[in-house]
């Protein structure tokens, strides 16, 4: 019985997603990793921030109220979530989201000492996109930018609703279509062909415009620390089965 129940527990701790690091060790930024990552989700003055920080061994996620996290001088806050089978996951984050032109990343260790931990100023893009809301399901899906000072990628999905059972739910394919805009202003046009297949006839489309820029990180860190950030506009586009005009 005894050998069992430390089966029972080695198993367990093998299995655990959490890093038994020690403070003594959490206090050497060379034990630790850190992934930031920041989405701008829109435009203009409707542009709004999605921050999150990972923090781990290199191997396991660290989860350790006595390491703080601070975002240009404010502390993030640390959210732990738990999961089946006494798994957790964690994450440092903010509930500010409101855009800032730099993003300065400090961290303050067990010991109490305090180290700079990544720094990104994004370069500020300009975009307009006119997606429509929705579109015949006979016609051609037309979208067009200008003022475009970037070259962002364009990922174009669609749900997969089978025709051998109409009242199914749906769900979205792989990525179909990868395309990287390279103009400051022009338009797209996704062929009415993509929305049917031997198999399926989609319901709606979903397109992705999307670019990504890396920041500096703390060169104390372990290596596969980073910063990124993400800037991203997604519309969901109907497909209606009538021909009538598109809601714009």
């Amino acid at each position: 019985m005894k050998y069992f129940t430390i089966l029972i527990v080695f198993f367990f701790l093998q299995g655990c997603e959490v890093s038994l690091i020690s403070d003594e060790k959490a206090s050497d930024l060379r034990n630790l990793e850190a992934r930031i990552l920041i989405t701008t989700m829109g435009s203009g003055e409707n542009a709004t921030d999605y921050i999150a920080l990972y923090l781990s061994d290199g191997k396991k996620q660290i989860i350790n109220d006595n390491i703080k996290i601070l975002l240009n001088d404010v502390p993030m806050i640390l959210i732990v979530t738990h999961k089946p089978f006494y798994q957790k996951s964690s994450v440092y984050t903010t509930d500010e989201l409101t855009q800032s032109a730099a993003y300065y990343f400090e961290i303050i260790l067990p010991d109490g000492t305090k180290h700079p931990l990544a720094f990104i100023k994004p370069f500020k893009r300009n975009a307009t996109f006119h997606i429509p809301k929705s579109v015949p399901i006979n016609e051609d899906l037309t979208f067009t930018w200008k003022e475009l000072n970037f070259s962002p990628n364009v990922e174009i999905w669609k749900s997969n609703g089978s025709l051998k059972t109409p009242s199914g739910s749906n769900r979205f394919s792989a990525a179909a279509i990868h395309y990287t805009i390279e103009s400051a202003s022009g338009s797209y046009t996704l062929p009415k062909s993509f929305y049917k297949d031997s198999l399926s006839l989609a319901d709606y489309v979903h397109i992705r415009v999307s670019d990504v820029a890396d920041g500096l990180m703390n060169d104390k860190l372990l290596q596969d620390s980073e910063i990124t950030h993400t800037y991203e506009i997604e519309k969901t586009v109907l497909l209606l089965k009538e021909s009538t005009d598109s809601a714009n």
